[in-house]
């Protein structure tokens, strides 16, 4: 039960005190199409069976669901908030957030919380990250603004 409050509550929490009260609009953008991602990543995950959680409340969600509606969109609307203006640089952030992300996810497994399977691997996690934050980052650039400004 701990998990799910760490990967939901926290996040919005931290969010909270550390967004830009004035961007919110536009982060809230970038949060939601985070979240579609991560919801997606899931469903590809459990149509292939990569990975599963050791406690889950709900079977194969509960965790899952709580990630993709908190921590996911979070992490995306603070990586939107504090991408740099500098376009060089921002491969930096999408590479540290997918770090953080993996290190978590290697703590999970070490624990014994998260095991892979069916050839799922480390490697691939990172990459499971790399792919969204990026689409994110790029979702933000290109489209979020639009919107706005546009309406």
């Amino acid at each position: 039960m701990y998990v799910h409050m760490i990967v939901f509550v926290v996040p919005w929490i931290v969010f909270w005190i550390i967004s830009d009260k004035n961007k919110l609009r536009k982060l809230f953008v970038s949060g939601t199409f985070g979240a579609i991602i991560a919801l997606v990543v899931d469903i590809v995950q459990h149509s292939f069976q990569w990975w599963s959680f050791k406690e889950d409340i709900i079977p194969g969600l509960d965790i899952e669901l709580s990630a993709d509606l908190g921590l996911y969109p979070v992490q995306a609307m603070l990586l939107v908030q504090y991408l740099p203006k500098n376009k060089l640089n921002w491969h930096y952030w999408i590479i540290g957030i997918s770090i953080f992300n993996t290190l978590g996810e290697y703590i999970l497994v070490k624990i014994g919380q998260l095991a892979y399977t069916n050839g799922w691997n480390i490697i691939w996690t990172f990459i499971s990250y790399i792919i969204p934050f990026t689409l994110v980052a790029l979702h933000s650039i290109f489209y979020a603004n639009k919107s706005i400004k546009n309406s």
